[in-house]
């Protein structure tokens, strides 16, 4: 029998000792199981404007669009770019139309140089001849002077004919077109207007859903001046941890998303909680291994919830698409399908094999790429569509 002093040792004892055992937990909890409250989760944007202005003449997608990488999003105007591209051209042409008379200026120049050269010999032997018989007072020195006078013409036309040639020279620059400057100079601004002309077709530069669009046939759209904005289809969850809570975190650990979601829902009382899996092949046995984890999860966490779980098969998949929804259903336990793309040439007609084999029943489908285009399935307007 213990005394009361006793049993009050023993509860302080016990206590201390639960305190302790919490204490000890927390710290390791901190070290191997981090947590935060501080966690976004987003998408990347990705602004897109024309590199040119002009006016818009063609606009391909709308808001909400699926676009890929290089889809063509939008179109300027071509005409004024044309136009620079023709005139670009025509400048090209007429400076090889110069070069090419100043190469006949200049193989011009070069036989009145070689004329004149001819001529100023010819007079220098005149003078030299004239100045011998100055020497013996055969010839009067008027005579003399205007020999003289004549030489020194044909020596100041050559020099005039060679400075004319150096000048022309100058301006034609070099004979190779492709090291010529003022060609070079023209090709320059003919590929600035070829270059200008393709911008007018405004691309994807990355995977995404359209956003923003605020685009419409006739709207001067301005250069560098974002008219759409493409949200991509990846999403990526930024958390703020404390450095030494990391210290045991290594890439590919794994992040209980699905889990700390479900608490939240609890501890806010939330009727809804939407878990978007992402796309996953089934044939790839770690990612079916992950969506398995999750639906333990979500099993053990609102154990009796009402749980739905969806799966989205492309009304183009064939046969492939009962494999897929066999191994989804051993995977998850697929209670409804949302068949997507019906609004092109494809039937869907897999979902009636998918329906009859494996119980699952069609709950949606899609018929576009907007969020009105989701509607709920009725088998009687689908059969009558396949007849």
């Amino acid at each position: 029998m213990m005394t009361p002093e006793q049993k009050f040792a023993r509860w302080v004892r016990v206590s201390i000792a639960a305190f302790l055992g919490i204490f000890a937990w927390f710290i390791v909890a901190d070290i191997w199981i981090p947590l935060t409250p501080d966690s976004t989760v987003m998408r990347v944007v990705t602004p897109v404007s024309s590199r040119v202005s002009g006016y818009v003449s063609h606009v391909y997608v709308h808001n909400n669009s699926q676009v890929k990488k290089g889809d063509l999003l939008y179109e300027l105007d071509p005409t004024p770019f044309i136009n620079k591209v023709e005139a670009a051209q025509i400048a090209l042409e007429q400076a090889k139309l110069s070069n090419q008379q100043l190469d006949a200026q200049i193989a011009a120049a070069r036989a009145n140089l070689r004329t004149a050269q001819y001529t100023a010999r010819n007079d220098k032997v005149t003078l030299d001849r004239y100045q011998r018989l100055s020497t013996m007072q055969n010839v009067s020195q008027s005579d003399l002077d205007k020999v003289r006078t004549t030489w020194q013409t044909s020596e100041q036309s050559v020099s005039a004919l060679n400075a004319q040639i150096q000048n022309l020279l100058i301006q034609r620059g070099e004979r190779d077109d492709k090291r010529n400057v003022t060609l070079q100079k023209y090709r320059n601004a003919l590929e600035e207007a070829q270059l200008n002309l393709a911008w007018t077709k405004v691309r994807a530069e990355t995977d995404g859903m359209v956003s923003n669009l605020q685009l419409n046939p006739g709207i001067y759209a301005t250069a560098a001046t974002a008219v759409l904005a493409l949200v991509n289809n990846n999403t990526d969850i930024v958390a703020d941890f404390r450095e030494k809570s990391l210290r045991h975190t290594a890439v590919n650990t794994d992040a209980a998303v699905v889990f700390d979601a479900l608490s939240a829902a609890k501890a806010r009382s939330a009727d809804v909680v939407l878990i978007d899996t992402a796309g996953r092949l089934h044939n790839k046995q770690n990612l079916m291994n992950e969506l398995n984890k999750i639906s333990r999860v979500v099993d053990r966490e609102l154990p009796g919830c009402d749980r739905e779980t969806l799966l989205v098969l492309d009304a183009t998949t064939g046969q492939n698409g009962l494999i897929q929804a066999k191994q989804f259903k051993e995977a998850a336990g697929i209670t409804g399908i949302v068949l997507t793309k019906l609004d092109g040439s494809a039937k869907g007609g897999i979902v009636i094999a998918i329906a009859q084999e494996l119980q699952v029943p069609v709950k949606f489908i899609g018929v576009g790429e907007g969020i009105d285009d989701l509607m709920p399935f009725e088998a009687e307007k689908f059969v009558e569509a396949l007849v």
